[in-house]
């Protein structure tokens, strides 16, 4: 409902420009303790992250207008899945409930030849806050995938 209005013109902006930092500060630790679910949020991870500069007025506008335009992007988009070349690891929480593993991890993997996903049991969005370890082992295994197979296509 709020990105529905805040990508309407005219009142988009009018609640851009007047009430989205106050009130938006007030219900930001709600909103953003949501997306660690089933997780705890970590106990300054607004204080400490750059949450709070999404409720500056244009950064609020092109949030909400991606929010509303997203479902059109992605059925635009999924067509083109198989044609990505590029290597892919996709780690999702079983657990999400800002980006549905069921409904977008899933089929985009195998939609996408050699994807490797994979899904964390009780976890939710913020992979990278719940298994760090893991999200950083993931990314050095795959500039490690590259870099021998850029070396191997040297030789």
């Amino acid at each position: 409902m709020v990105q529905q209005l805040g990508a309407t013109p005219v009142i988009g902006p009018l609640l851009a420009y007047t009430v989205t930092l106050p009130l938006g500060s007030l219900v930001a630790a709600r909103g953003a303790r949501g997306i660690f679910l089933p997780q705890i949020m970590p106990e300054n991870f607004l204080r400490d992250s750059a949450t709070l500069l999404l409720l500056r007025p244009r950064e609020f506008l092109a949030n909400a207008r991606d929010l509303v335009t997203l479902r059109a992007a992605m059925a635009e988009q999924a067509p083109r899945y198989a044609a990505i070349r590029a290597p892919v690891v996709i780690i999702a929480g079983e657990k999400d409930r800002t980006v549905s593993t069921h409904i977008h991890s899933q089929p985009f993997a195998a939609a996408v030849a050699g994807t490797k996903l994979i899904v964390l049991p009780d976890t939710g969005h913020m992979i990278q806050i719940a298994a760090p370890d893991l999200v950083i082992a993931e990314v050095e295994a795959m500039i490690g995938n590259i870099a021998r197979g850029t070396a191997a296509a040297a030789n």
